[in-house]
């Protein structure tokens, strides 16, 4: 689990990143981003995340899998943070039926899309998880 100031939580937060952010689209999931000018408090460095998967997605077992899966990729991929941001990531209903290594290769994909983490050839990708 992310540690609390790690975490989106508020819903006017989620709206601001809505309206304001840019948004980036894969078959799996889209990325809203809003990067922010300046921290207010200097432990607010780290970029902020937020998990939504709507009804589309499936029952709340499937939707509640899916986000499970998309938290712990994000989990991994953080830690070669880059700038403060906040992300909100929108589950599609196509990553109910996906691998976890195709939800960790399509949020990768997505956040050098974004231009928050920058492609490195020796740090390896998240290894996939035994469920």
């Amino acid at each position: 689990m992310l540690p609390r100031p790690e975490r989106l939580l508020a819903s006017r937060d989620f709206q601001r990143v809505y309206r304001h952010g840019r948004s980036y689209a894969h078959p799996l999931m889209i990325l809203y981003v809003l990067p922010l000018q300046e921290p207010a408090q200097p432990d607010s460095a780290a970029p902020r995340a937020g998990f939504v998967a709507s009804k589309k997605v499936g029952k709340a077992h499937d939707r509640n899998l899916a986000k499970r899966r998309v938290r712990e990729a994000y989990r991994l991929l953080a830690r070669r943070s880059g700038p403060p941001v906040l992300m909100v990531w929108v589950v599609r209903p196509a990553a109910v039926r996906a691998t976890y290594a195709q939800i960790a290769a399509g949020m990768t994909n997505l956040l050098q899309t974004s231009g928050w983490l920058k492609p490195s050839p020796d740090v390896e990708r998240p290894v996939a998880l035994t469920l």
